[in-house]
């Protein structure tokens, strides 16, 4: 991809959030269809309900969430901390993917998409949820029937983050931009299998506020860290919500 001079030199001075992110947001759609081929960009892929929807509807539903991952994570050219909350108060440190959450306040991305799918489908249909901790071990391993026997429920239905990244396109490097894959499986306990499931996914690409100015994550402020959490957890709670109730 080929940069005008006025667009380098906007790049280099970033004096404004508007400026630069107009130019990185050209870099980071590609780089963010590099991340897609790569893996991050599954398509989204579900299986229908074997169970009828009024058996489900009428159940008592156990709600868990496993673990999220850390994203992949990758920092913008270290010349950019010389002016940054973070790299003055952390000179010998570079950040990682769960200090930078942490230091803007950035709820967990797996029970955010818990919490906002439950109030979606709770607006469209009454159900009987019931919530757990984080469990081991998951739905799909061997060990499933130490999970069902902790609860005494029909169904349980898992949420968890299958991919997460946070990362500044080729040439970008003042700006992070955010791919998320999340999906859910509700199991019927009495025999461990899955009878829906579904996928989400999240690109970069699909909205501006999934492009987040170096600045605002770095210094802490994280404004708009926290709309691009906001956006990806709302939109794949949506997503998901919509395929539980519809198909």
């Amino acid at each position: 991809m080929h940069l005008t001079d006025a667009e380098v030199v906007m790049l280099k001075n970033h004096k404004t959030k508007r400026g630069y992110r107009m130019v990185t947001m050209r870099l980071g759609v590609l780089g963010c269809s590099l991340l897609v081929l790569s893996g991050c960009g599954a398509l989204p892929q579900s299986i229908e309900m074997e169970d009828s929807r009024n058996k489900i509807f009428s159940s008592e539903i156990v709600v868990a969430i496993q673990e999220t991952p850390g994203f992949l994570f990758t920092t913008p050219d270290i010349a950019l901390f010389d002016t940054l909350t973070w790299y003055s108060e952390r000179p010998d440190s570079m950040p990682s993917w769960k200090g930078i959450t942490s230091f803007n306040e950035i709820p967990d991305f797996t029970a955010e998409v818990r919490e906002k799918f439950i109030t979606a489908v709770g607006s469209e249909r009454p159900y009987s949820f019931r919530l757990a901790n984080k469990v081991e071990p998951t739905v799909d391993s061997d060990d499933f029937s130490r999970l069902t026997s902790q609860y005494d429920a029909p169904y349980i239905l898992e949420f968890r983050t299958k991919y997460g990244s946070f990362a500044h396109g080729p040439l970008s490097w003042n700006t992070f931009f955010l791919n998320y894959i999340s999906d859910a499986t509700l199991v019927r306990t009495n025999d461990g299998k899955a009878v829906w499931r579904a996928t989400c996914t999240v690109k970069a690409s699909e909205s501006d506020l999934l492009g987040v100015p170096a600045e605002d994550v770095l210094d802490g402020s994280g404004e708009d860290f926290r709309a691009a959490a906001d956006y990806a957890t709302s939109s794949c709670a949506e997503k998901l919500s919509e395929s539980f109730i519809n198909g």
